[in-house]
C-alpha cells in the first residue's frame, strides 16, 4: 500500500557506541534503530525511550561510551515488533494498537530489517485518503 519506509533504512550494531547512534538518530531524523547482527538479522531495538532510561540511571555521560549491547542490558529486556511486508493493512494496525508501539519494522523471510512502518505513517496515509 506504500506505507512505511523501505529505502536508506538506518541500523546499527550491538558493538556500536550509544553516542555514534544518538548521531544516527539526529541525521536520519529518527526515533528508533534496529540493532541487527553480522547476518544482518534483527536482534534488538534501541530508541530515544533508551535514552530517557540510561539518563535516569546513571549520573554522568559514561553511557555515551558504552556499547549499545552494554547499555541494552542496563534495562530489561523488551520484545522486539516486527511484521512482513506482506501482511495486511489490518493485521499492522492490530499489531500496533495491542502492542501499544509507534513503529514496526518489516522484516523479510530470514528476519532481516526492509523497513519500518509508524504510527505517523499510517496517521499520514489515513489523512491523504481523506482529503481525495
Amino acid at each position: 500500500m506504500g506505507i512505511g519506509t523501505f529505502k536508506n533504512i538506518v541500523t546499527a550494531t550491538p558493538e556500536d557506541k550509544v553516542w555514534n547512534v544518538l548521531k544516527l538518530f539526529k541525521e536520519a531524523k529518527v526515533t528508533a534503530v534496529p540493532i541487527v547482527g553480522q547476518d544482518g538479522t534483527i536482534t534488538d531495538v534501541f530508541s530515544r525511550y533508551d535514552i530517557t532510561y540510561l539518563i535516569q540511571t546513571d549520573a554522568d555521560d559514561y553511557f555515551l561510551n558504552k556499547t549499545i549491547d552494554e547499555a541494552l542490558k542496563l534495562k530489561s529486556r523488551v520484545p522486539i515488533f516486527t511484521c512482513m511486508k506482506n501482511e495486511s493493512f489490518e493485521k499492522v494496525l492490530r499489531h500496533l494498537a495491542t502492542s501499544k508501539i509507534h513503529r514496526l519494522f518489516v522484516v523479510d523471510g530470514q528476519s532481516r530489517v526492509i523497513g519500518v512502518v509508524s504510527v505517523s505513517d499510517i496517521f499520514n496515509f489515513l489523512l491523504a485518503l481523506c482529503k481525495k
